[in-house]
C-alpha cells in the first residue's frame, strides 16, 4: 500500500539517514515536520485516502457477510482487510512523522494525536511476527475447541456455539453443568496459557515503543483527555489512564452495593430450591449454573428466579406474529421511533441494498445482526443492516438498536475520517441500547405498537401478595432486565482490570489462575464448581475477547452511559414517573440533544459529550440506580423477611446485622438459627457431595474416555489435571491421522485437504476490533448450518476394553471367538461416532468439527490398540478351525502406525500435519506474480482450474506448474523423516519396509509381494501399448495447437496434459477429439423435467439398481444424505457407511448410508451419482450376512474385497451409465413418452470412437501415473542410500510416461513428486491402477451374463441376473481372499487381474488411433533414457557470510566515490582559481608555474590524508 510521504524534504532526510548510517554512525536525529499548513495538507489527503480505502475494504467485507459460500468472496474480502490494514498502518507511521504538539488546530492536534499511534505495528518483523503467531494460536484453540456430550460420550464434537451454550441455557443437571463447564475450560484456556504469556510480553513491549508505559495505558488512550485538550474544551481536568480506571472502579463499587449483591443474594435464595445440596446461603455462587459458560447474562435462569412467575413476561413475540407484523413492519417501526424524535430517515441505499431476510435473500449469510458505515463521509449515503431477522420481540429490540448506530453513523457524516467513531468506545453501543430502553417499555409495545405481552414465565407461587397487578408486572420487567444489565456489569469490568493487572505486572504470570478467581469472587461472587482451579488452567482464556484481545471495558462503560443519556432525555422530554417507564418516542427536544451528541462523533473529548447527553462529564451509576429502584425496594424487603444476607462471606455478617434492626430481633435470630443450622448441613452435604463426584467422576472418566475424546490417551481424572498433555498434543494432529483406521472400517469417502478460513468483521467503520453493535452477552458464530444428523443408535461404550486377556489358554479357539465378538462390537461403536465426526466435518467445514473428527478417530486408534494387544496379539490363531474366525485375525494383525512408540507416533502425526499444511498454500496468479500470495494467491483447487482451462496460454500454464513444485519441495526434509518412520512402522509390524506394509492388503499365503508386484508389471506391459498409442495421437494435437511453444521431441511437457499431475487428460477431449459429432447429453432435459438432485437420484438413479434387481436406497439414505451444497463442505463426491443398525432389521433396508455430493442437474453429475450409488449397493450388500440377511457382518469384513474393488464397482456402473442407449431410456422415462430425441442416441462407427476417446483420457494416463508413483515409494522405502528423490521420479516418469518436466528440475533438493496430496498424507496409489484394470473385468463380466453383443452398447440396467452376480460378489465383502470372490464371479479359478477386458473395451479406439498414426507418420517410441538430459547441476551452498562480505565491499565502493567525489570538487575550484589568475596576468611566470606545482603536491598530500581517513574508515565500518 503506497501513501505519499509528507513532503520532499522527509524523504531527503530519510536518504540521509540511510547514507549516514551507511558510514557508520550511530544514526540520525529524529526528523519531524512542525509545519502546521503542510500538516493539514498531508491530513487533507489522508482522509480522503482513509474514506476511500475503508469503503473498499467494507464493500468487499459485505459482499462475503451476506454470501459466505462464495469462496471468491471470502478470498477479495480477505484481500481488502489486509490491504486496510497496510494503509493503516502506514498511515499511523507517516503521521507520527509530525511534530503536532504546537499545533494552533485543536482540532487538527487532535487528529494527529490518535491517529500516530502505531498499535503492535511498532514492533519489528521479528516480534511483529511472534506476536501474530501467538495471537493467531489462541484464536485457533478458541475456535476450534469442542467436548463430548455428557450423557452420549461417542457425541463428539460439540461446539461453544450452538451446542454447549445451549446445554447452558437450557439444562438443570448440575453434574452436567459441571461437566461442560470444566470441560469447555480444558479444551480452551488451558491450552493457551503459555501463548498467552508470550503475548503479554510483545504486546507490553509494542506499547512501549508507541510511548506508553504497558498494554493496558495504551488501551485506555481513547479514554484520556490530555491538558491541551481539557483546557481546549472546558473540561474540568485533564483525565489519565490511572484516573480513568479508578472513576470505574467508584462506578462499581456503589452499583455492587446498591443492587448488584441484593440481586446475587435473591438469585443465591431462588437457586437454592433447584440445587437444594448444593448452594450455600452465605457464600458465592457456583460459576456453572448461572445459565451462561462465564456467568456475565443469567437471563437464561429467568424462569427460574422471577418474582412473580404467573405475571407476563413481556415478550411480545407471539402478539406479533397474531398481528400479522412481518420484517418489514419491524424495519418501519424503528425508522418510524428515529423520525418521531427528529432523528433521520433511512436513505434509499439502506433500503435497497440491507439484507435483513435470509429467506427472500436466499444465500447463506453471517446473520448476527450487524449495522454497516460504507464510510463514503459527507458525499455518501450508503449504510446497510445485515441481520437473519425473524418476527420476535428480541429481534424488534435488536433492529431498534442496529438502527441506532446507522443513527449515529449519518449523524458524524460530514466529520473527517477520524473523528467519525463514537465519543470513547463504550458509547457507540449505547446509542443503540439507549433506544432499546424505550422500544422495551410496556406502554411502548401496548400503545406505540399495540402489542401484548405473553403468558407467564410458568406457573407458582409469587413471592408477595403485597403488590397491585402493575407493580408486579413491573418488577417482572424490572428483574428480566437486571438478569441482562446487572448481572454484566462485575464481569464487564473484571476481565480488563484482570488483563490490566497482568500487563502492568501486579499479576504476577505464576499466578494468573489465582488471581482471576480472586476477582472473580471478590466482584462476581462466583466460585468454580470443583473448587481452587491450578496454575495449569487459565480460565480467563475460556472467554473470546482474552484470546482475540480485544478490550472488554468498553462494555461496561456501555452498561452505564446509557442510563445515564435515558435518564437525562427523559427529563429533557418531562417524563413524570418510575425511570423504567419513561419512552421518548416522539419527543423532538429530546432527540435534538440527542442528534447534537451523535453529530460530534470522536471530534470532542468524550466527557463533554457525556456532559450534554448524559447530564455529567463522569461516568454516573446514579441514573442506573434509579431505573432499578423499584426492584431494589423490593428486594430489600423480601431479602430481609426471608433472613437472606446481602453479598457473600463477610458481606454476609454486615447484612444480617441490618436486617436485624429492620425486621426485629426475635425473628432474625430464629431465622439465623434455622439458617446456620442448615448452612452448616448443606456445608456439609456440599463437602460430601463434591467429594463423593469427585471421586466418582474419576472413576467414571477414567473407565469411559475411551470415546469421550483425545484424552482417553492419558491417564488423566478429574483431579489429576496434571497429566492432561494428551489434548495438549492433539489439538496439533492434522487432517489426516496416520493409520488411524486400522480395522479397515472407515466409510469410503475422500479425505478434504482443504479448510475454510473464517474472519470476525467489525460491525462499524470504527478502529475496534470486535462487532461494535451487539451486548458482548455471546460470541456470535459465523459457521454456515450443518446438516443435522442422528447420534448412532447403539448404546454408548462406558469403558475402555481390559488390557487383561480373557483367557490363559491362547490356542483356545472358543474364547477367542468370543473376544472377537466382544472386539467387533465395542469397535463398531466407535467406528459409528468417527464416521458421524467425518461426516458432520465434511458437510460442515470448521476447525471444530476437523478436531472432533480427529480425536473420533484417536479414539479408533486406541481401543483397536488395546484389543490389538490383548486379542489379535495374544491369540494363536494360525491353528484355528473356524475359516471365518482365522480370516478375522489376519485381517487385524497389523497394527499400523499405532504401533510405534508414543513419541515416535506424535512426531510421525506432526510430519504429515506439516506437510498437509505446505500444500495448502497458496500462489500468486500469473498476471500478479508478485502478488501477497496468502491473501491474493491461489490454492490447488484453482490452480487444477487453470490447468484444466483450455485458454490458458503455454506459458501460463508453465508457471503455474512450476510454482506449484516451488510448494511441493518444502516437503522434503519431512518427508525424509516419515520415511525413515514408516520403515519403523513397518519393521514393528514385521514387515521389511513400509513399501511391503502397503502391498499386504493385497497379498495372503499364497500370494506374496513379489506376486503382487510382478503381477502389475505384467499388466502395465501388457496395456503399455495402447497407452503409449493414445499418448503418440494426443502429442500430435498438441503440438498442432502450441506449435513452436514445444521444444521437445519425443516427451510431453507435463504442464500442457489438462491436469496438475499428467494423470487425467480428460479436459483435453475437444482439442483431441477424433471426429466432429456431439456426444449424447441429457443435462437439459434433467433440469427441465426434475426439480431438485434429490428427484434426480430417487426417481431416475435409483431405477438402475432396482431393474438390476438390486437395493433401493434406505429410509436413512434419503433423510440423511447431502446431494447439493448446503454451503461449507466438502464438495468430493463419496458414499458413507454409518454401521448402524437397528435391532431385529436387516442393514440393506434400514442400515444408514449416505452420499455427500455437490451435485448438479447435469449428465456428468447423474453419472457420478450411479458411481456413488454403486458403493452403497456394495455397502448395503455387505453388512449382513446369513439366508435371512439378519446377521452383522463383522466390521472388519465390512469392506471392498482389496483396497481397489470399491472403486472397480463404482466404475464398472460408471461405465454403464454412460451407455447412450441407457441415457435415452433416461429420456423416454422422464418424457413419459412426450416427443424428445436425444441427440445422436444412435451411435454410430465415430459416435463410439468419441465416446471411447472420452472414457480413455480419463481412464488410461492414470494406469503409468498411479504405477510409477507407488513404484517410486516402494523404491525409495526399500533403499535407504537413494538421495536424488527428483532425478528418481523423473527416471520414472520419462521411461514410462513419456513425459518431461517443462524445464530442468534439480535431483536432490526438488520434490515434485510431492505436489500430489497423496504423497503428504501418506497414501498408497495402487489401488488406483488396481481399480481401473478391474472395472474392465467386472464391466466385461456383467455384459457376459447379459448376453450383451460387446462391452460398449450393454444394457445391465434391466439385467437382473446381472444384478444377481453382482450382489454374490458384493455381499462376501472382505470375508474371503480377494482372488476367490473375483475367481467366483468370472467365472475362473484362479481370480487374477486381467488387462483383455480393457483392450477389447477400448478396441475400435485403438483401430483409430493405430490407422491415425499410420497415416500421419506419427512416432509412438520414446527414448526413456534421457533424465540426464532433464536435471539441472545443483546449487552449491553459499557460506551466510557472504551476502554480509559483498555487502561490506559495496558500502566501501560507496564511500570511495563519496570522497573522491568531494576531494576532485576541491582540487577543481583550485584549478579554475589559477587559470583565472593566469587569464588576467597573460601567463604564468617561473615562480608562479612552481608555486602551482607546490599548489598541486599539497593537493595530493590532502588527497593522500584523505585516503588515510577513508581507510580508518574502512577498518572501523
Amino acid at each position: 500500500m503506497k501513501l505519499l510521504w509528507p513532503n520532499q524534504r522527509l524523504t531527503l532526510a530519510l536518504l540521509g539517514s540511510l547514507f549516514l548510517a551507511s558510514l557508520g554512525a550511530a544514526g540520525p536525529r529524529k526528523y519531524k515536520i512542525h509545519d502546521e499548513r503542510e500538516a493539514e495538507e498531508f491530513m487533507k489527503e489522508l482522509d480522503v485516502r482513509y474514506s476511500h480505502e475503508c469503503n473498499l475494504e467494507t464493500l468487499a467485507r459485505w459482499d462475503y457477510m451476506v454470501d459466505v459460500t462464495d469462496a471468491d468472496k471470502e478470498a477479495a474480502a480477505n484481500k481488502a482487510a489486509v490491504r486496510y490494514l497496510d494503509f493503516k498502518g502506514e498511515a499511523a507511521v507517516n503521521s507520527s512523522k509530525f511534530d503536532y504538539s504546537g499545533f494552533e488546530s485543536v482540532d487538527l492536534y487532535r487528529r494527529f494525536r490518535f491517529l500516530s499511534k502505531k498499535g503492535p505495528g511498532a514492533l519489528g518483523v521479528d516480534d511483529l511476527t511472534k506476536y501474530k503467531d501467538h495471537q493467531s494460536k489462541m484464536e485457533n484453540i478458541y475456535s476450534t475447541a469442542t467436548i463430548c456430550d455428557y450423557h452420549d460420550p461417542t457425541q463428539c464434537g460439540l461446539t461453544l456455539e450452538p451446542d454447549i451454550e445451549l446445554i447452558m441455557a437450557t439444562s438443570e443437571d448440575w453434574e452436567e453443568l459441571r461437566y461442560v463447564w470444566d470441560q469447555w475450560r480444558e479444551v480452551s484456556g488451558k491450552l493457551m496459557r503459555e501463548d498467552f504469556i508470550q503475548f503479554v510480553e510483545l504486546s507490553n513491549k509494542a506499547a512501549a515503543l508507541d510511548g506508553f508505559r504497558d498494554t493496558s495505558e495504551y488501551w485506555l488512550n481513547s479514554y484520556t483527555v490530555d491538558e491541551r485538550e481539557a483546557a481546549a474544551f472546558q473540561v474540568a481536568s485533564p483525565l489519565s489512564q490511572d484516573q480513568f480506571q479508578a472513576m470505574t472502579d467508584q462506578v462499581w463499587q456503589k452499583v455492587s452495593a446498591e443492587l448488584y449483591k441484593k440481586l446475587h443474594s435473591w438469585v443465591r435464595w431462588k437457586m437454592a430450591d433447584v440445587y437444594p445440596e448444593h448452594i450455600d446461603l452465605t457464600g458465592p455462587l457456583p460459576a456453572h449454573i448461572l445459565g451462561n459458560m462465564w456467568g456475565q447474562d443469567w437471563v437464561n435462569i429467568a424462569d427460574r428466579v422471577m418474582p412473580f412467575p404467573e405475571f407476563p413476561t413481556y415478550d411480545v413475540s407471539e402478539s406479533m406474529v397474531q398481528n400479522g407484523w412481518d420484517i418489514q413492519q419491524i424495519f418501519e417501526s424503528a425508522e418510524d421511533f428515529f423520525e418521531s424524535i427528529g432523528l433521520f430517515p433511512m436513505t434509499q441505499t439502506f433500503w435497497d441494498k440491507s439484507v435483513v431476510n435470509q429467506t427472500e435473500w436466499g444465500k447463506v449469510m453471517m446473520c448476527h445482526a450487524s449495522a454497516e458505515d460504507f464510510c463514503l463521509g459527507s458525499e455518501g449515503e450508503d449504510y446497510r443492516i445485515k441481520m437473519c431477522t425473524e418476527v420476535n420481540m428480541e429481534d424488534l429490540v435488536t433492529v431498534h438498536h442496529e438502527m441506532g448506530h446507522i443513527e449515529y453513523f449519518m449523524a458524524y457524516k460530514n466529520l473527517p475520517h477520524v473523528f467519525r467513531d463514537s465519543a470513547n468506545p463504550g458509547i457507540h453501543e449505547a446509542i443503540g441500547d439507549l433506544i432499546a430502553l424505550s422500544v422495551s417499555t410496556p406502554s411502548h409495545l401496548e400503545n406505540v405498537l399495540h402489542l401484548m405481552p405473553g403468558e407467564g414465565v410458568k406457573s407458582g407461587t409469587s413471592s408477595s401478595s403485597e403488590h397491585t397487578d402493575d407493580e408486579k408486572r413491573d418488577l417482572n420487567f424490572l428483574m428480566r432486565m437486571a438478569l441482562e444489565k446487572i448481572a454484566f456489569l462485575p464481569f464487564g469490568y473484571l476481565i480488563d482490570k484482570f488483563r490490566w493487572g497482568v500487563f502492568e505486572g501486579s499479576i504476577p504470570t505464576d499466578q494468573m489462575n489465582a488471581a482471576w478467581w480472586q476477582l472473580r469472587q471478590e466482584l462476581q461472587g462466583v466460585t468454580p464448581p470443583g473448587g481452587s482451579r491450578g496454575e495449569e488452567f487459565f480460565d480467563a482464556g475460556a472467554k473470546f475477547h482474552v484470546p482475540a484481545n480485544v478490550p472488554y471495558i468498553r462494555y461496561f462503560v456501555s452498561f452505564i452511559t446509557q442510563f445515564q443519556f435515558h435518564a437525562h432525555l427523559c427529563q429533557v422530554a418531562g417524563h413524570q414517573g418510575p425511570l423504567h417507564n419513561c419512552d421518548i418516542y416522539n419527543n423532538r427536544d429530546a432527540g435534538a440533544v440527542l442528534r447534537n451528541a451523535l453529530e460530534r462523533g470522536f471530534s470532542e473529548p468524550w466527557p463533554v459529550v457525556l456532559k450534554d447527553l448524559g447530564g455529567s462529564p463522569d461516568m454516573d451509576p446514579q441514573a442506573i440506580i434509579s431505573y432499578f429502584d423499584p426492584l431494589i425496594r423490593f428486594l430489600d424487603d423480601e431479602l430481609a423477611k426471608a433472613g437472606q444476607c446481602i453479598g457473600w462471606g463477610e458481606d454476609c455478617v454486615k447484612s444480617r446485622a441490618a436486617a436485624s434492626d429492620q425486621v426485629g430481633n426475635a425473628r432474625v435470630l430464629a431465622l439465623e438459627s434455622i439458617n446456620s443450622e442448615t448452612s452448616a448441613q448443606s456445608t456439609s452435604v456440599q463437602s460430601t457431595s463434591v467429594s463423593s463426584t469427585s471421586a466418582q467422576s474419576t472413576s467414571e472418566q477414567s473407565t469411559s474416555a475411551s470415546i469421550t475424546s483425545v484424552q482417553s490417551t492419558s491417564e488423566q481424572s478429574s483431579s489429576e489435571q496434571s497429566t492432561s498433555a494428551s489434548t495438549t498434543s492433539m489439538q496439533s494432529t492434522s487432517d489426516q491421522s496416520t493409520s488411524v483406521q486400522s480395522t479397515s472400517a472407515s466409510p469410503t469417502s475422500v479425505p478434504s485437504t482443504s479448510e475454510q478460513s473464517t474472519s470476525d468483521h467489525s460491525t462499524s467503520a470504527s478502529t475496534t476490533s470486535v462487532p461494535s453493535t451487539s451486548v458482548p452477552t455471546s460470541e456470535s458464530s459465523t459457521t454456515v448450518p450443518s446438516t443435522t444428523v442422528t447420534a448412532p443408535s447403539s448404546s454408548p461404550v462406558t469403558e475402555l476394553p481390559t488390557t487383561e486377556p480373557v483367557t490363559d489358554d491362547p490356542t483356545d479357539e472358543k474364547d477367542a471367538k468370543k473376544r472377537l465378538e466382544e472386539m467387533d462390537a465395542e469397535m463398531t461403536i466407535h467406528v459409528q461416532a468417527a464416521a458421524l465426526a467425518d461426516w458432520n466435518y465434511e458437510t460442515n467445514m470448521t476447525e471444530q468439527m476437523k478436531n472432533a473428527s480427529i480425536k473420533a478417530w484417536m479414539d479408533v486408534k486406541n481401543n483397536f490398540s488395546v484389543f490389538h494387544s490383548t486379542t489379535i496379539d495374544y491369540f494363536h490363531y494360525e491353528g484355528f478351525k473356524d475359516e471365518d474366525v482365522k480370516r478375522q485375525f489376519e485381517l487385524q494383525k497389523n497394527l499400523g502406525a499405532a504401533a510405534l512408540p508414543k513419541d515416535d507416533l506424535q512426531k510421525l502425526t506432526d510430519i504429515v500435519s506439516r506437510m498437509v499444511s505446505t500444500l495448502s498454500k497458496k500462489v500468486c496468479p500469473a498476471t500478479n506474480s508478485k502478488c501477497d500470495a496468502e491473501s491474493e494467491g491461489m490454492g490447488i483447487y484453482e490452480l487444477e482450474a487453470k490447468m484444466t482451462n483450455a485458454t490458458e496460454t503455454y506459458d501460463n500454464l508453465e508457471y503455474y506448474w512450476l510454482e506449484w513444485r516451488e510448494v511441493s519441495k518444502e516437503l522434503l526434509e519431512d518427508y525424509k523423516e516419515y520415511v525413515v518412520l514408516e520403515n519403523k512402522t513397518a519393521d514393528l509390524n514385521g514387515f521389511g519396509n513400509a513399501g511391503l506394509l502397503w502391498i499386504d492388503p493385497y497379498t495372503d499365503a499364497n500370494y506374496t509381494s513379489d506376486d503382487f508386484v510382478s503381477e502389475v508389471a505384467d499388466l502395465w506391459n501388457q496395456t503399455k501399448p495402447f497407452y503409449a498409442n493414445l499418448r503418440a495421437y494426443v502429442f500430435h494435437k498438441l503440438k498442432m495447437k502450441y506449435g513452436d511453444d514445444i521444444t521437445t521431441n519425443d516427451l510431453i511437457p507435463a504442464h500442457i496434459l489438462g491436469d496438475m499431475y499428467g494423470e487425467n487428460w480428460e479436459s483435453l477431449y475437444d482439442l483431441v477429439a477424433p471426429y466432429n459429432v456431439t456426444l449424447p447429453d441429457i443435462s437439459d432435459l434433467l433440469n427441465d423435467k426434475l426439480d431438485t438432485v434429490s428427484n434426480m437420484t430417487r426417481e431416475v438413479e435409483e431405477y438402475f439398481f432396482v431393474t438390476m434387481g438390486l437395493k433401493p436406497m434406505t429410509t436413512k439414505f434419503w433423510d440423511n444424505s447431502t446431494l447439493e451444497n448446503n454451503g461449507d463442505m466438502v464438495c468430493q463426491p463419496s458414499a458413507w457407511d454409518f454401521y448402524d443398525v437397528p435391532k431385529d432389521s436387516t442393514p440393506d433396508t434400514d442400515g444408514d448410508f449416505r452420499i455427500k455430493m455437490c451435485a448438479a442437474k447435469t449428465q456428468e453429475d447423474f453419472i457420478t451419482l450411479h458411481h456413488e450409488m454403486a458403493h452403497i449397493e456394495y455397502m448395503m450388500a455387505y453388512s449382513s450376512r446369513g439366508d435371512d440377511r439378519k446377521e452383522i457382518m463383522p466390521i472388519v469384513f465390512r469392506d471392498g474385497a482389496n483396497p481397489a474393488f470399491h472403486e472397480a464397482v463404482g466404475s464398472a456402473i460408471g461405465l454403464s451409465a454412460r451407455n447412450p442407449d441407457y441415457l435415452k431410456s433416461v429420456a423416454e422415462r422422464l418424457s413419459k413418452k412426450e416427443e424428445f430425441t436425444i441427440h445422436n442416441a444412435e451411435m454410430d462407427d465415430e459416435m463410439i470412437v468419441n465416446h471411447l476417446m472420452k472414457i480413455a483420457l480419463a481412464k488410461i494416463p492414470v494406469l503409468p501415473y498411479a504405477y510409477i508413483l507407488d513404484s517410486w515409494r516402494w523404491k525409495v522405502f526399500s533403499d535407504d542410500t537413494i538421495t536424488d528423490y527428483n532425478k528418481r521420479w523423473w527416471e520414472l516418469r520419462i521411461a514410462e510416461q513419456g513425459i518431461a518436466p517443462p524445464t530442468k528440475r534439480f535431483p536432490k533438493s526438488e520434490f515434485d513428486v510431492g505436489s500430489k496430496f497423496d504423497v503428504a498424507v501418506s497414501t498408497p496409489y495402487i489401488w488406483r491402477f488396481v481399480a481401473q484394470v478391474l472395472q474392465f473385468q467386472i464391466h466385461h463380466k456383467l455384459g457376459e451374463i447379459c448376453r450383451c453383443k460387446d462391452d460398449i452398447n450393454c444394457p445391465i440396467w434391466s439385467c437382473d441376473e446381472a444384478g444377481t452376480a453382482l450382489t454374490k460378489l458384493m455381499s462376501l465383502g472382505r470375508s474371503v481372499r480377494w482372488q476367490k470372490a473375483l475367481g467366483d464371479f468370472l467365472g475362473d479359478e484362479t481370480g487374477g487381474l486381467s488387462s483383455e477386458a480393457l483392450k477389447n473395451f477400448f478396441m475400435p479406439l485403438e483401430d483409430f488411433l493405430t490407422t491415425y498414426i499410420t497415416d500421419n507418420e506419427i512416432s509412438v517410441q520414446w527414448n526413456p533414457d534421457q533424465i540426464n538430459k532433464y536435471m539441472d547441476k545443483e546449487r552449491e551452498e553459499i557460506s551466510a557470510t557472504v551476502p554480509i562480505v559483498v555487502g561490506v565491499v559495496l558500502a566501501c565502493m560507496v564511500v570511495v566515490v563519496i570522497v573522491a567525489y568531494f576531494v576532485g570538487q576541491k582540487k577543481q575550484k583550485k584549478k579554475l582559481k589559477a587559470m583565472e589568475s593566469q587569464v588576467e596576468s597573460g601567463g604564468h611566470t617561473n615562480m608562479e608555474m612552481k608555486e602551482s606545482k607546490k599548489e598541486e603536491s599539497s593537493d595530493s598530500e590532502e588527497e593522500e590524508e584523505k585516503e588515510k581517513e577513508k581507510e580508518t574508515l574502512d577498518e572501523r565500518f
